[in-house]
């Protein structure tokens, strides 16, 4: 029975399109509390600076915006990830989001998102 919801689960996950995907992460960033918040926070900025490390060499100019939505399991463990943006930064930038482990403090799967704007 556990693995049946399981994949039901993440068959709704798989069928989320860019826009649902990215309600539930802002819904979910919008529910934390001050302090869960600054850990995430704290926890993507990790994972960003990793990921501009590896993909900065893809950057064209001008960089174009781009918001990258993921899904993370219970584990901390990204398994979905969307992207709003075509440019070689971004899909790099996903790749290694994707890769990132943020914390999911109650064990719970949640959704949230790394929106990029550049201003020279």
């Amino acid at each position: 029975m556990t693995v049946l919801l399981f994949l039901a689960l993440q068959l709704a996950t798989a069928s989320l399109s860019y826009e649902q995907a990215k309600a539930l992460a802002d819904a979910h960033e919008a529910s934390l509390s001050p302090s869960a918040k600054n850990v995430l926070v704290k926890a993507q900025g990790d994972a960003l600076g990793g990921a501009f490390a590896a993909c900065g060499s893809r950057a064209e100019s001008p960089i174009k915006p781009f918001t990258v939505v993921v899904h993370v399991d219970g584990t901390g463990a990204a398994d979905q990830a969307w992207l709003q943006g075509d440019t070689a930064l971004a899909q790099c930038v996903q790749k290694e989001l994707v890769k990132a482990t943020l914390p999911a403090g109650d064990g719970q799967s949640f959704y949230t998102s790394y929106e990029f704007s550049f201003v020279p």
